[in-house]
């Protein structure tokens, strides 16, 4: 994971990627009609285009760590 910073230096604002998720259908595309999401993120992956949402990694992480909030 750490060898992906080059990566993730690179990545969306939070509001960004908050944007896009807007504009994306609420159903799971089928199997039938074209690539899934995993298959999708893999292609992503593999060509090194794939961005890690830093600032949302770190909310959620502070979000479960905080205690009783």
């Amino acid at each position: 994971m750490i060898q992906n910073v080059g990566v993730a230096q690179g990545a969306a604002r939070h509001g960004d990627i908050k944007e896009m998720q807007k504009n994306q259908p609420k159903t799971a595309p089928s199997r039938e009609g074209g690539e899934s999401k995993v298959e999708k993120i893999r292609a992503m992956i593999e060509k090194g285009e794939y961005q890690v949402d830093l600032r949302a990694v770190a909310e959620k992480m502070a979000e479960q760590l905080r205690p009783g909030e």
